[in-house]
C-alpha cells in the first residue's frame, strides 16, 4: 500500500450540492449577527465549467466539517474530492 501526503493547505476541487452552496452562502451570517452589521458579505461559491468549487482543504473542513454525518443530507456530490498535485501525467 502506497501513501498519499496532502497537506492541509492543498486545494481540492469538490462538487457542492444546493445545501453545500447554501452553507457557503451562509458562513457568515453568526458572525454578521454578533457584530449587529454585515461586515462580510454573503456569497455564493465559484464554480468552474464542469461544476467544481476549489478550496483549500483546511478552509473546507472549517466550513464542512459539522455537516458530515452518516444521519444528515451530502454538501457534496459525488462524495469525494479532486487533488490536482500539479504533475502531468
Amino acid at each position: 500500500m502506497s501513501e498519499i501526503r496532502i497537506n492541509l493547505n492543498e486545494r481540492v476541487k469538490v462538487k457542492l450540492t444546493d445545501l453545500g452552496k447554501e452553507i457557503y452562502y451562509h458562513q457568515f451570517d453568526d458572525f454578521n449577527r454578533k457584530l449587529g452589521r454585515v461586515v462580510l458579505e454573503p456569497s455564493f461559491p465559484k464554480v468552474d465549467e464542469e461544476g467544481y468549487s476549489s478550496f483549500q482543504l483546511w478552509h473546507f473542513i472549517e466550513i464542512y466539517g459539522t455537516h458530515f454525518d452518516v444521519t444528515k443530507p451530502n454538501v457534496i456530490n459525488p462524495l469525494e474530492f479532486v487533488y490536482e498535485d500539479g504533475e502531468e501525467g
